[in-house]
């Protein structure tokens, strides 16, 4: 079970890559029909959390970046586990959107970084819900994907190293059995011949 989890958090943290290169590229085309600015929610949140003040606009937009880059790679860890572990296809998907969606509805006006959803508008959610959408179709395909690339895969044809060590184990008891009749009559014979020698010069008594 643990391994199967090991494997679902790799291929989770894979397609939530995916997932993410997706969104950005989704958003970037929404903020030019729309015209306007990449959102600095991310940074916001970071810095609201563990006190991290940028100290400039260069610093503050690779921060935005890293930040928005790493959400999104780690959600799709939670997607790689619902995978290995039988959740897939389009039920999963859904559940993870609601999760994904959830929690971005909670977590920034929670943080008052964003204004609460109320505030928000038909417009806003709408568009937001579509960029999630795209990420959680993303992330599923690929992990789906990998995990059913990863079950097919065949291990390579290798023989163990205990098999290899039995093998030649038996073979030498083979080869010894086979010979062991002959050094055992030779042994028996040189007893014999020593046991002659002895008693020759012992007194007629002690050969008794």
């Amino acid at each position: 079970m643990l391994a199967r989890a090991a494997c679902g958090l790799g291929i989770g943290l894979v397609a939530g890559l995916v997932g993410t290169a997706a969104i950005t590229l989704s958003q970037q085309i929404a903020m030019r029909f729309q015209g306007r600015k990449p959102s600095s929610s991310p940074v916001k949140a970071v810095s609201k959390v563990f006190g991290i003040q940028p100290i400039d606009m260069a610093a503050e937009a690779r921060l935005n970046t890293l930040v928005h880059w790493g959400y999104g790679t780690t959600w799709g860890a939670a997607r790689g586990l619902m995978t290995v572990f039988g959740l897939r296809g389009p039920w999963a998907d859904v559940i993870h959107w609601g999760a994904v969606q959830g929690t971005a509805m909670v977590m920034l006006p929670g943080l008052k970084v964003a204004p609460p959803v109320r505030e928000w508008g038909a417009t806003d959610i709408l568009v937001e819900g579509l960029h999630h959408v795209v990420y959680v179709t993303a992330v599923g395909l690929t992990s789906d994907a990998l995990c059913r690339s990863l079950a097919s895969a065949q291990p390579p044809s290798r023989l163990p190293w205990a098999m290899l060590a039995s093998g030649v184990l038996a073979e030498g008891l083979r080869r010894t059995s086979r010979r062991r009749p002959e050094r055992i009559s030779r042994l028996s014979d040189r007893v014999r011949t020593s046991w002659h020698e002895v008693s020759e010069r012992l007194p007629v008594g002690a050969g008794r």
